[in-house]
């Protein structure tokens, strides 16, 4: 099952960018395996990425309490912080508070382009 994990995060990733592109968005793919939709700035996707920056932090942490591993594979370190620090993810919001807490990141022009964004072709009539 461990092995599988990228695998289902890569199947994740296709069809959630299949979704994104079939809603008239556009997306740029990353070199870490994900991608950003086009025409949200990249200041708005560093404020909300957050968990980077934690693991980041933890990163450094370690390698300072444990020189020995500056030697190894940081990819490898990285995603062990992430699993273990994983199950200590606040899960007691539901969804309608984290959009509370999302919208209230985001400026006004921000919150405008989220809830319009250039379509590349006419989006799906919903009505």
């Amino acid at each position: 099952m461990l092995r599988a994990r990228k695998y289902v995060e890569n199947v994740y990733y296709r069809e959630l960018a299949r979704e994104l592109h079939a809603w008239g968005y556009r997306i740029r793919n990353r070199s870490r395996g994900d991608f950003e939709v086009e025409g949200i700035s990249d200041e708005t996707c560093e404020r909300f990425s957050k968990r980077h920056k934690q693991i980041d932090a933890a990163l450094a942490e370690l390698l300072q309490a444990k020189p020995e591993l500056a030697a190894g594979n940081f990819e490898d370190l990285r995603e062990r912080l992430a699993t273990a620090e994983r199950s200590r993810k606040t899960r007691d919001f539901g969804r309608l508070e984290l959009q509370r807490l999302w919208h209230e990141q985001l400026s006004h022009d921000e919150r405008d382009s989220l809830r319009r964004p250039k379509p590349f072709r006419s989006l799906p009539c919903l009505l």
